[in-house]
C-alpha cells in the first residue's frame, strides 16, 4: 500500500458472498408447506433479482487482483480511456472484452483470475459494466498523466458512504462521501450514455446505441472546446430571407411573426399560397442558464463517479504570478458534466422529442473571481488570493449547435399543432418513473392545410371552401395525454412555450442578427432552422 492510500488503511469491508445466497430467501418458503407438494410436474420460472451492487463489488475484487499482477492491463485500460469513446474518460466493458492484451483478451485474462462461471454470471447481470478514470483537476489528475508503473492503483466502487477501495483482491480503505481522492483510480461503475443492443456490429463488438448522439466520442472533428463558447452563432441564408420579407414588429403583412410561413411554405407578402418544404429541421442553437440553478443542479454528490460537477473550494492562494482562466477551472471546479435534458412535447408522437446536451461549468458561467493581491518583496513571494461566489457567476451562452446538431425536428402543420410544449431538467442517476400529463393542443383545420398546401398567411379565418371544409374555422383545439419518463431525483428547471408564429429573428444590430430567445426562467434558449 502506498502513502497515498494510508489515511485508509486497516479499514475492514465485508467480503460479499456468492450471488447464489441472494436467492435463499426465495427458495425457502416454497419448501415448508408439504400440502402444495402435487405428484405432477411443473416448470416453474423463477424471476433471478439481481443485487447489481453486489456483482459490481465481485467485479472490482477480480479487476483489482488484474490489475495489481499486469501492468499491460493497466496501460491497456488507461489507454482505452483517453479515447473517450463516449466523451468520458471511461471504458464500456462489452466494448473491450474480446481485445487483445498480448496473447490473451482482456476477458480471457478475468477468467484466469477468476472463472468462466463467475465472469458469465457477472457478464448477464451487468449489460453496461464500465470502468472509469476519474478527472481529478485539483490534483492535476487525469486518465493521460496515469502511472501505470504503479501496481497498487485501486479499484473502486461507489457505496452510500462514498467509496470502497480494493487492491489485489482486498478492500483496503474507504473514502466518505464528499472527500476528493488525491490518486488515480479504475472506477467500476455502469455507463449511463450508452444502451448495449442484441446482436453485435461488423466489427465483432457489442452493438451500442448512444443516448444522445452528443456523446458519441466519435465525433473528434466536431467537438466544441470548453473555451470556445462565446461566438456568434452562425444563421441559415432561408432564416435571413425570411425576415428580409417579414421584420416588422406589427399586425401587418410584413410581421416577423409570419417568418415560419416564409422558411416551411414559401409564402411572403405577394405569394399567400404554397407547399411545405420537407428539406428544413429546426435545431437548438443555444442555451444559457441562471447561475441561481447552481446549486439545484449540482446536488447529486454520492460518491465520486456519475456525480454532478461542483465547486471544489470558494478560495485559493497562487504564488508569483496568476491564473490563466484555464487555470481557475481546473482549480475550482471538479470533472464532469451536466446532463441537460430537453423535452419537447410536439403533437404528431405520444412521446416527447428528448434532447440531450451534455455542458461542463464552465461551458455554462463564467467564474467572475475576485482577487486579492499582495505584493512581494525581497523576502516573500508576491501573492493571488482568488475567491469565487456562485451568486456573482456570470452566464454564458453554450452554442449546443457547434459540437453537434440537436434537433427538434421539422414542423409539418398538416400532422402538427401550432405549438411545442418544452420541459428542460438536469439528469441526476436515478431510476425511471412514467407519468402522465396531459397538453392542450391547437391545430390548422383543412380550411388553411390540406396536405401539403398551406393556404395563406398566419392562422386568419378565411371565406370559401377548402378540401371539402365548408365551415372556414381554421383551427381547433383539443387535449392528448402524452406519456413521459422521467428519473426520480431529476432537477426541474422550467418549462416554456413554442408557437409557430413565434419569430426566429427579431432585429438586426449593424451587420449580425438577433434571434428569438425562449425562456422558462431558468434557462434561455435559441432556436435556428435548417
Amino acid at each position: 500500500m502506498k502513502k497515498s492510500l494510508s489515511l485508509f488503511a486497516g479499514k475492514a469491508c465485508p467480503i460479499f458472498g456468492n450471488l447464489a445466497l441472494a436467492l435463499l430467501g426465495v427458495c425457502l418458503p416454497s419448501c415448508q408447506n408439504d400440502d402444495i407438494i402435487s405428484d405432477e410436474t411443473e416448470t416453474i420460472k423463477v424471476e433471478t433479482i439481481v443485487d447489481k451492487n453486489l456483482v459490481k463489488t465481485e467485479f472490482a475484487e477480480i479487476l483489482s487482483k488484474v490489475t495489481y499482477a499486469r501492468e499491460d492491463v493497466r496501460t491497456f485500460l488507461r489507454d482505452e480511456a483517453v479515447k473517450q469513446f463516449d466523451r468520458n474518460y471511461d471504458v464500456l466493458y462489452a466494448l473491450i472484452e474480446n481485445e487483445k492484451i498480448g496473447e490473451q483478451t482482456f476477458r480471457e485474462i478475468l477468467v484466469e483470475y477468476s472463472s468462466e462461471e463467475k465472469i458469465s454470471e457477472i457478464e448477464q447481470s451487468l449489460p453496461l459494466l464500465n470502468i472509469l478514470i476519474p478527472e481529478i483537476a485539483f490534483f492535476d489528475i487525469n486518465a493521460a498523466n496515469m502511472d501505470c508503473s504503479d501496481c497498487e492503483i485501486p479499484v473502486a466502487i461507489s457505496t452510500e458512504k462514498g467509496g470502497e477501495l480494493y487492491i489485489n483482491g482486498v478492500c483496503e480503505g474507504e473514502i466518505p462521501t464528499g472527500e476528493v481522492p488525491g490518486f488515480h483510480l479504475f472506477v467500476v461503475n455502469e455507463n449511463s450514455r450508452v444502451i448495449v443492443e442484441d446482436g453485435v456490429s461488423r466489427s465483432g463488438t457489442a452493438n451500442i446505441r448512444f443516448i444522445s448522439p452528443n456523446y458519441d466520442g466519435s465525433r473528434v472533428a466536431n467537438r466544441v472546446s470548453r473555451a470556445d463558447t462565446v461566438a456568434a452563432s452562425a444563421l441559415n441564408q432561408k432564416m435571413i430571407d425570411a425576415y428580409k420579407y417579414f421584420y416588422k414588429d406589427d399586425g401587418s403583412v410584413n410581421s416577423m411573426s409570419y417568418q415560419r410561413d416564409y422558411i416551411y411554405y414559401g409564402l411572403t407578402p405577394t405569394n399567400p399560397n404554397g407547399l411545405l418544404n420537407r428539406s428544413v429541421t429546426e435545431y437548438l442553437d443555444y442555451i444559457k442558464i441562471d447561475p441561481k440553478a447552481y446549486g439545484q443542479i449540482s446536488d447529486q454528490q454520492e460518491g465520486f463517479s456519475d456525480d454532478d460537477p461542483k465547486l471544489l473550494q470558494d478560495e485559493f492562494v497562487k504564488y508569483n504570478n496568476p491564473f490563466s482562466e484555464e487555470d481557475l477551472i481546473r482549480h475550482f471546479w471538479s470533472e464532469g458534466t451536466y446532463n441537460i435534458k430537453i423535452e419537447v412535447v410536439c403533437a404528431n408522437s405520444s412521446t416527447p422529442i428528448i434532447l440531450c446536451v451534455s455542458a461542463s461549468p464552465s461551458d455554462l458561467w463564467d467564474l467572475n473571481p475576485t482577487v486579492a493581491i499582495k505584493k512581494g518583496n525581497m523576502f516573500h513571494r508576491r501573492r493571488y488570493t482568488y475567491r469565487v461566489d456562485p451568486a456573482k457567476f456570470i452566464a454564458k451562452k453554450y452554442y449546443v449547435g457547434k459540437s453537434n446538431d440537436v434537433s427538434i425536428g421539422k414542423w409539418d402543420l398538416s400532422e402538427e399543432a401550432l405549438y411545442r410544449y418544452i420541459n428542460i431538467y438536469e439528469e441526476d442517476v436515478a431510476s425511471t418513473v412514467t407519468y402522465e400529463e396531459t397538453y392542450e393542443t391547437t391545430k390548422l383545420t383543412s380550411a388553411k392545410v390540406s396536405g401539403s398546401i398551406k393556404i395563406g398567411l398566419g392562422t386568419d379565418k378565411l371565406s370559401g371552401t377548402i378540401g371539402g371544409d365548408t365551415s372556414g374555422s381554421t383551427t381547433e383545439t383539443v387535449k392528448k395525454t402524452y406519456k413521459v419518463e422521467r428519473k426520480q431525483t431529476n432537477d426541474e428547471l422550467g418549462k416554456t412555450k413554442i408557437y409557430f408564429y413565434d419569430p426566429l429573428i427579431t432585429g438586426k444590430n449593424g451587420s449580425d442578427y438577433i434571434l428569438h430567445s425562449y425562456s422558462t426562467g431558468t434557462v434561455e434558449f435559441g432556436i435556428v432552422v435548417k
